[in-house]
């Protein structure tokens, strides 16, 4: 991140964060959403938020084999993400 060509107080995935009015409610590190987990397990969105549903109700459905590895991975994934913008943020 070159910070002598920018005026911003920094810049994360192309978002400037300076104008902190502008970004109200939003994540300065984006969370995992239920797209990327349907993503990674090659489901609906549907599908997965079905699967967090309180198992009494009528739309509950069963989660997928393995949904805690697909989490773990993401999270794995994250995690390198945030060390890279701890190292760029510390330069």
């Amino acid at each position: 991140m070159d910070r002598t060509k920018s005026n911003h107080l920094v810049e994360v995935g192309g978002r400037d964060l300076s104008d902190r009015s502008r970004h109200r409610g939003t994540h300065l590190i984006p969370a995992i959403t239920l797209a990327d987990l349907s993503a990674e397990m090659g489901m609906s969105v549907a599908a997965v938020r079905q699967a967090r549903l309180d198992p009494a109700g009528t739309s509950y459905r069963t989660p997928p084999a393995g949904w805690q590895k697909a989490i773990a991975k993401l999270c794995r994934k994250r995690g390198g993400q945030l060390v890279k913008l701890a190292e760029e943020l510390e330069a």
